[in-house]
Formats: structure tokens, sequence, C-alpha cells
């Protein structure tokens, strides 16, 4: 199989591309009080005024959050950019070897993430906000989104080692999605199948080719 030229192809390489000269790749290791990646960011993001509002329209890549603090009661919501083009790179990783750290972290900050807490078991039985959340992650491409947050959304944290970085959240109010998503046949058959176990149901649509 042809490899493309200039794609690092060992984990090591990309490491190395995308290493800090503080950490080397390795958050645990950081002793500074401010990621350097992150203060150019940082002033970008104060200068983005709609990314500070409580109500937000904009596309989805599609993506959705949903959290391990708590469990069984646990945060969960969509991620929702205040603009409606060319979202659809904003959580999509396996593209972002060839950008630059700052480039990744914009947008990546500019994903609004809207929380609800549920229990766990409220996925089979969903109330409005739950259910437009799970419509919109299911979706093959984005989906234009209306979020109502209870405050303006605040940003906390910068890195986590099991998460791409996100940006300000909120407490939701009221979610609506502008448009039908669209949903691949497979995605829906997998998600209506109550006896398939969630293990097989992934190597279903990794088959299908469905990331």
């Amino acid at each position: 199989m042809a490899v493309d030229a200039g794609v690092p192809t060992r984990n090591l390489e990309v490491e190395r591309q995308l290493a800090c000269s503080v950490c080397n790749a390795d958050w645990k290791r950081c002793q500074l009080a401010t990621c350097p990646y992150l203060a150019n960011v940082r002033t970008w993001f104060k200068e983005q005024p709609a990314l500070s509002s409580p109500n937000l329209f904009g596309a989805s890549p599609p993506s959705a959050f949903v959290g391990s603090w708590g469990y069984p009661r646990v945060l969960a919501g969509p991620l929702v950019p205040p603009v409606r083009e060319g979202t659809a790179i904003m959580d999509a990783s396996e593209t972002w070897l060839r950008l630059d750290i700052q480039d990744i972290l914009r947008f990546r900050l500019s994903l609004v993430r809207g929380k609800a807490q549920r229990p766990v078991e409220a996925a089979r039985n969903p109330d409005r906000i739950l259910a437009a959340t799970q419509e919109e992650a299911m979706a093959s491409r984005p989906v234009d989104t209306e979020l109502w947050l209870e405050k303006k959304p605040v940003l906390q944290g910068a890195f986590s080692a099991r998460a791409s970085p996100t940006g300000p959240s909120g407490v939701i109010r009221k979610l609506q999605l502008a448009e039908n998503p669209s949903i691949p046949r497979k995605v829906d058959a997998v998600v209506s199948d109550t006896d398939l176990l969630a293990t097989q149901g992934i190597v279903d649509l990794y088959r299908d080719g469905i990331p």
C-alpha cells in the first residue's frame, strides 16, 4: 500500500512533530503555569464575542460530548461552533497531522460545549435535549443547530489526556436542530437494534467504513 509522502507513519514521528519543547508531548511533565501553545490562542479567544454569547447558532461538525465524572449521572451535550461553514474538520482528528498546533486549538476552542446532566439510562428514553444530541451525533455531515445556555459559556481547563481540547461550556437551557440530520442507514439500524451489544455495533460500523 502506498503511503503519502510527508505523512508520519509511526507514533514517534507524530509525537516528534507535535511535541512541545517543554513537555515533549507528555503533558504530565509540563512545569509551566501556562502552556506556551495557549499564549496566542487565549488572546484570540478573547477577541471572539460569539464564543461568549449564551445563544448560539452554527453547524455542529457533528459532534457530541459525553463525560464520565459523576457516573451514573453524567454530562452530555453537543459541540456547537458559532459558524456554519467549514466546521467538519473541527472534529476530524484524522485530518489534523498537517495542521499547526495553534490552528488546531483555535477551531477546537471554537466548539461551545452544551452540557446537561442525565442518568446513563436516559439514553434509552431520551428527553428533547438528549434526543437532539443523539440525532446530531449520528449525522454524517454538519448539522445546523440552535443552542441556548443558562449563562454565558465559560472556558475552563486546557488539555485532557483522554479527549481533544474543547471550548467554553455552559448548561443547556434549550437545544434545537434547525434541519433534519442526514443519518446513514447503517448507523440508524445499529442504534435501533436494542439487542445488539455496543461492542459488536462498533465493529459493524467500522466494517461499513463509518468512523
